[in-house]
């Protein structure tokens, strides 16, 4: 049997195996810029809720240091925009023999969850370079007494704010041992 010779492709088998090459590379691009913003989108939130849950660890930290009978109240932030949680310390301060207490505010200011020390009667007027310390990012926070010793803290970020579900919420309640939260 005698096998004849081909010397090349035909022109439609070139541009089938062109067009094939085409469709397979565009789903891999395809699909790997898919998953890079997957990718992207996972590791923002997960920066998302670990700022809540360090908001919620601090709050709780100087809520547990300050758990003194009438020593934690909700006011209105120094700079007058929303609830803040003030914190009364007793402080033994040889350096500064006139006070023997110290404030601190905790609030939300400019989109990041502050904290302001101050001394007794320092507490206004605030400008912009005496605003505290930015803590972390959050749009929005709200403070609630649930009851004489339970104090509710809700913390947020708004997400990209295309639809509510993008929103990160984080809430906690604070049980205040001593009863020591002022209304």
């Amino acid at each position: 049997m005698k096998f004849r010779n081909r010397r090349g492709y035909s022109l439609a088998e070139l541009v089938l195996v062109m067009m094939l090459l085409i469709l397979v590379a565009s789903l891999v691009f395809s699909l790997t810029a898919a998953g890079s913003q997957a990718w992207l989108r996972l590791s923002e939130s997960g920066s998302d809720r670990a700022a809540l849950r360090t908001a919620m660890s601090y709050i709780d930290v100087q809520l547990k240091k300050s758990d003194d009978l009438d020593a934690i109240s909700v006011e209105t932030d120094p700079y007058a925009n929303g609830n803040a949680i003030r914190i009364v310390r007793e402080i033994k301060n040889p350096t500064i023999p006139d006070y023997n207490q110290s404030i601190v505010w905790i609030y939300l200011y400019d989109g990041y969850l502050h904290e302001l020390h101050t001394m007794p009667g320092m507490e206004q007027p605030l400008t912009e370079q005496t605003s505290g310390r930015a803590l972390t990012r959050a749009d929005g926070w709200s403070i609630s007494v649930v009851a004489d010793n339970i104090l509710e803290v809700s913390v947020w970020l708004d997400g990209n704010g295309a639809s509510p579900e993008s929103e990160l919420r984080v809430t906690r309640r604070f049980n205040i041992r001593s009863g020591g939260l002022l209304q």
